[in-house]
């Protein structure tokens, strides 16, 4: 009688055995030499008394050695097709360096689709032992429908793998298991490695959405409108920030797995992972081009092409190329070196006059009305000074959809950081202080004051942004800009202090800041 038939005789005997332990061994070349592999399979052994070992590499076979030696392929499909076999119940253990080639995969998946195995299995435990970055996780996927299971990465606690097959499908809970999100992200990444760079995008792009749904668990606004200040200092200092930390500490370990070596510096880290996207483009809807004659007033802006009352007026803000700068964007107007602090720190911006002045040199005097911007044939250009254009900054105007002007200012306005269409940071803030800069800067549209002032005004009213303008501090609450600005300047210092909570004592560049909400709400404030 065969080794086989013989232990499996032996294991049918034992009937008061209710469920037998079967421990599958990657004993595949690449285990070789991996001294932390082994001892985990040693500690395994030792603690099932009731077991069946099995050795599997590029084939499988049933053994009572605990000697191994290290040699062939990483084919789980060896064990799997010993295992398929099985008439009774039992309690399955899987180690394996995760060195196994996607092919392998699928036809892991297959054997296990076409027979009874998972529903022979008790529980599931597979340990991955190794590097991380060499694992094929998704191996796990094929044991996705068993409800014992256990992956364990490096003797790590046990993780549950999101069985998904994009970043859009990963929810806000799926963050708050560390390891869990780590794998599946390397998951996905193993999948499509030609396609890493856009995965990393769309990852950025949901870190942002996870704030966001965080953001609007919780609300102040009721403090805001009853100017309770006491109330809310009670209320942030309470505040649960247990989730958002949970992100904070797995999104750079996420960012990590994406090698900087393949993208250069990760220059936003956590707070700025927008950098990645690309601000829309957007199309304007026929409903916002209206376009009629009425009456004038002295503060209505005229279209200096029709010579008539603007419907929706526009700036035009030109793209220059520096030949002089050293910069490797020669279009961004930020010195590399600044870059990272003054998109964080976006305040810092006003103690730099050069800076102030190239905005004001690519921000055209004329004003155009948004109807007859969309009928010019050629938008590239100037219709004034024919310099090339990065577009229209639009104002608001009643009816009109505002969603759609924030995201085409967004890319108007990102030419600060060069021609790539790339805004970090808190954009509200972004749109703000680039209208407050031509209030108090630019020799004509400080002429048009008021009007500047009342869009800034607007926005405030109607745009929202984190409380702290940063995903880098807490508490992680979304409100109207007016709301966060009232909490800046009256809850905080109350609620925090000396500590980094309080806006004003992280901000650099906060004297500056306390001099906009001043001139933006007629106050006389100095920093403390």
């Amino acid at each position: 009688m065969s080794l086989f038939k013989q232990l499996i005789k032996k294991i049918h005997n034992k009937r008061s055995i209710k469920c037998t332990t079967v421990i599958c061994i990657d004993t595949s070349g690449s285990t070789k030499g991996n001294t932390k592999y082994f001892e985990k399979i040693k500690s395994i052994l030792e603690n099932e008394k009731n077991k069946l070992v099995i050795t599997w590499n590029s084939t499988a076979e049933i053994t009572e050695s605990e000697n191994f030696r290290s040699h062939g392929g990483t084919q789980p499909q060896s064990f799997l097709n010993i295992i398929k076999d099985f008439e009774y119940d039992y309690n399955l253990i899987v180690t394996t360096d995760g060195q196994i080639d996607d092919e392998n995969v699928v036809t892991c998946k297959s054997i296990i689709d076409l027979s009874n195995i998972l529903n022979r299995i008790q529980t599931f435990k597979m340990y991955f032992i190794g590097d991380i970055k060499e694992m094929n996780l998704r191996i796990s996927s094929s044991f996705n429908k068993l409800k014992n299971k256990q992956f364990i990465i490096n003797d790590d606690k046990p993780i549950d793998l999101t069985d998904i097959t994009s970043v859009e499908d990963l929810r806000c809970n799926d963050f708050m298991n560390d390891k869990g999100v780590i794998a599946t992200v390397l998951t996905l990444i193993q999948d499509s490695p030609d396609k890493k760079k856009e995965l990393r995008s769309k990852m950025c792009t949901k870190a942002t959405s996870v704030i966001s749904e965080l953001a609007t668990k919780s609300s102040i606004k009721i403090f805001y409108k009853k100017n309770d200040i006491d109330g809310c200092v009670e209320f942030v200092r309470k505040y649960d920030n247990s989730e958002h930390e949970k992100f904070q500490q797995v999104m750079p370990v996420i960012l990590d797995i994406f090698e900087e070596t393949d993208y250069g510096e990760d220059e936003y880290s956590l707070s700025y992972f927008s950098k990645t996207e690309m601000c829309k483009k957007p199309e304007t809807p026929d409903d916002m081009i209206y376009y009629g004659y009425s009456e004038i007033n002295d503060r209505d802006f005229i279209c200096d092409i029709l010579l008539t009352k603007c419907t929706s007026a526009c700036i035009l803000v030109k793209l220059i190329e520096d030949s002089n700068s050293s910069n490797e964007d020669r279009f961004s107007i930020i010195p590399d070196e600044l870059n990272k602090k003054i998109a964080e720190h976006p305040f810092l911006i006003l103690n730099h006059d050069d800076i102030i002045q190239k905005i004001i040199k690519r921000v055209e005097h004329q004003t155009i009305d948004l109807y007859t911007y969309n009928k010019l044939k050629d938008k590239s250009r100037s219709p004034f000074t024919r310099d090339p254009l990065k577009g229209a900054f639009i104002f608001h105007s009643d009816g009109a959809d505002y969603d759609f002007i924030f995201n085409n200012n967004n890319k108007t306005i990102s030419f600060i950081f060069g021609k790539d269409d790339k805004l970090p940071g808190n954009k509200v803030i972004w749109n703000v202080l680039f209208l407050y800069i031509l209030v108090k800067y630019h020799p004509v549209w400080k002429e048009h004051e008021s009007k500047l002032k009342e869009e800034i005004l607007y926005i405030c009213k109607n745009m929202t942004s984190l409380i702290t303008l940063t995903p880098k501090l807490n508490p992680i609450i979304r409100e109207k800009l007016e709301v966060c600005l009232w909490y800046i300047f009256n809850v905080a210092p109350k609620a925090f202090g000396n500590t980094s909570n309080n806006v004003l004592g992280y901000m650099e560049g906060s004297e500056k800041f306390v001099e906009f909400y001043s001139y933006l709400y007629n106050k006389n404030l100095q920093k403390n």
